[in-house]
């Protein structure tokens, strides 16, 4: 936006963006879009399934409709195509799980100010201790990488390599897609050890459990085991502090796995 555009009405507008976000983020944490699925539904019939409110419902669904998710007919409601492909669970394109973790960082972001002034975190890792947060953030990664990871693994060329490391791999999508492109490739997915049982879904989900396994750890504070000829650093480094980000601290991670 051009400097010249700011005005009472732009800034308001910025300012209270956020209620789109929270419309968002409340229709995805309550599903509605996987209920309404391929259907017309009244806010009445979305409710008694949520076991919501109904009028408190019909508001949202409005507003879902005013945002373009949601098209209205009479006193139904229906998905956009949008709404199907991205925010119902049912399509291989769902998105959900990375808007549920920008949900659970709306705390933090809103203390911005206490950040700035302090000069450090407003949250620790613990935000994420919660079955529903954890679900969120690693699953919401693999939506992101999946996003990416296909469309990079084929311009890497790793036919020679046979051992492949995945630094903090989450639920291991870059491991998942290398390994498929690469059948000869053993790896390893080096993550904390809460990280192991959606890591290990997601890869049997794959049918490669045999081809990439889970080694949990920090990589922080723990060695990581084995010789391996690739190591993949993704969506690591933007989580950490300068001191940890340092050459001395990755020089100390590759020592560590004996590369």
């Amino acid at each position: 936006m051009k400097h010249d555009a700011w005005n009472p009405g732009t800034l308001l507008e910025t300012s209270g963006g956020y209620w789109k976000t929270c419309a968002l983020h409340a229709a995805v944490q309550l599903d509605v879009f996987t209920v309404i699925e391929d259907q017309l539904l009244s806010a009445e019939a979305v409710a008694e399934k949520l076991k919501a409110d109904p009028r408190a419902l019909a508001v949202l669904l409005n507003a879902l409709t005013a945002m373009n998710l949601l098209e209205k007919s009479g006193d139904c409601y229906a998905n956009t195509l949008e709404a199907r492909t991205f925010l119902s669970k049912s399509s291989p394109g769902y998105i959900g799980y990375i808007i549920k973790h920008h949900h659970h960082l709306v705390a933090s972001w809103s203390q911005l100010d206490q950040a700035v002034l302090s000069g450090n975190p407003v949250r620790t890792r613990a935000a994420h201790s919660s079955d529903d947060a954890r679900e969120s953030f690693l699953m919401g990664m693999f939506n992101m990488a999946m996003m990416i990871a296909p469309r990079i693994v084929p311009k890497i060329d790793l036919s020679s390599r046979r051992s492949f490391l995945d630094l903090g791999g989450g639920p291991g999508t870059y491991a998942i897609q290398f390994c498929l492109k690469n059948k000869e490739l053993q790896a390893v997915v080096f993550d904390l050890p809460t990280t192991r049982p959606f890591a290990e879904t997601t890869i049997g989900r794959f049918g490669l459990s045999e081809q990439i396994r889970f080694q949990a750890g920090s990589y922080l504070e723990d060695p990581v085991e084995g010789r391996y000829d690739v190591a993949w650093l993704s969506h690591i480094l933007h989580g950490e502090g300068p001191e940890d980000c340092s050459c001395s601290s990755r020089t100390s991670i590759i020592l560590k796995c004996s590369l």
